[in-house]
């Protein structure tokens, strides 16, 4: 439902991708591309298809077997881009996009000797997480728990593993504060980005700008239309990153439009999980993009060197993946 949930697994997966010979960017894929397809073709999203599909008065998660097709479909193709980027690194490791980065990474430290050795506190500070998590899934399911109850269990999953980990008071602090160091920029940038939203939700802008996309399908042949709610919906988010949000602004105006052009509702709402979830991996104003590029020392425009062609797949594969929902009549179930 959300890749922010998946940052903290970044720095695992690119230990685990160099000892494989590959980099950074191969670890961050595995993590961070998977959940990208899964949260952008909303199969079982309630943030996203759900409030969605309420605002279009379909049942909820309704037409899932198309979906679960664009699903299977934009796996296959980011896998082989991934594993074909992977073969080219490992072969020849000066053709990594961020062969500077892994060269400096290496030589302050060897992850290899790290992970060599694991000791009985190793164990107690996996128990402590496992524990954690459990208190995590079960405040969710029972006790109702949101964003800062989990957020205080994380807090005390770190102290309390700090002192599993045979560390002082002190030295658990200056840990925290060295993780946290690595996400400023990106919460800065998150920051800075969201006040983009605010100016212009505040100001009453964005009902203008998401009514005169709508109004540009009007001159779209009829099934490019859903490709033209794809595109739209890309734009708007660019200045609403929040996949509900951006269902609550755009949807009631595009439901009527889709009426109107004769695309079915069904098929504006894949265009939405579209246009919502695919930038969301190429756009700065991403938070869970520029936390789990910042949390693994990536540079932006080393990122986008390596996403811009795979986002140019994504968008031609989900334009063609519309235009067969428009021929078939996409409906609600």
């Amino acid at each position: 439902m959300g890749v922010n949930t998946f940052i903290g697994f970044a720095p695992i997966a690119i230990i685990l991708a160099r000892n494989m010979g590959f980099d950074a960017l191969v670890g961050v894929s595995m993590v961070m591309l998977g959940g990208a397809i899964g949260f952008s073709t909303g199969t079982l999203n309630p943030y996203t298809t759900g409030v969605a599909q309420t605002i279009a008065e379909l049942p909820m998660f309704s037409g899932i077997a198309f979906r679960f097709f664009s699903l299977v479909l934009f796996l296959v193709i980011t896998n082989i881009y991934i594993v074909k980027y992977a073969r080219k690194v490992r072969s020849n490791p000066n053709l990594s996009i961020v062969y500077e980065l892994e060269q400096s990474e290496r030589s302050n430290a060897n992850d290899v000797e790290e992970l060599s050795e694991v000791e009985p506190r190793h164990y107690l500070v996996l128990l402590v997480v496992v524990i954690c998590f459990a208190f995590i899934m079960y405040g969710g399911a029972k006790l109702g728990w949101k964003t800062n109850d989990n957020s205080a269990v994380f807090i005390w999953m770190a102290i309390l593993g700090g002192l599993a980990g045979k560390m002082g008071p002190s030295k658990i602090a200056k840990e925290f504060v060295n993780g946290a160091k690595k996400l400023v920029f990106g919460a800065m940038v998150i920051g800075i980005a969201r006040t983009t939203s605010i100016i212009l939700s505040d100001g009453n802008i964005l009902d203008t700008v998401v009514k005169s996309l709508s109004s540009l399908l009007m001159y779209f042949p009829g099934p490019f239309r859903a490709v033209g709610m794809f595109i739209s919906q890309i734009i708007v988010n660019c200045f609403i990153v929040s996949g509900s949000g951006q269902a609550a602004v755009t949807m009631p105006i595009m439901i009527p439009v889709s009426d109107i052009v004769e695309v079915t509702r069904q098929t504006s709402v894949l265009a939405f999980n579209f246009g919502d979830g695919f930038s969301n991996y190429v756009l700065p104003t991403s938070s869970a993009l520029m936390g789990m590029l910042a949390i693994s020392n990536i540079p932006y425009d080393r990122w986008i060197k390596y996403m811009a062609k795979l986002f140019g797949i994504w968008v031609i594969t989900g334009s063609i993946i519309l235009l067969i929902a428009y021929v078939v009549g996409y409906g609600p179930f």
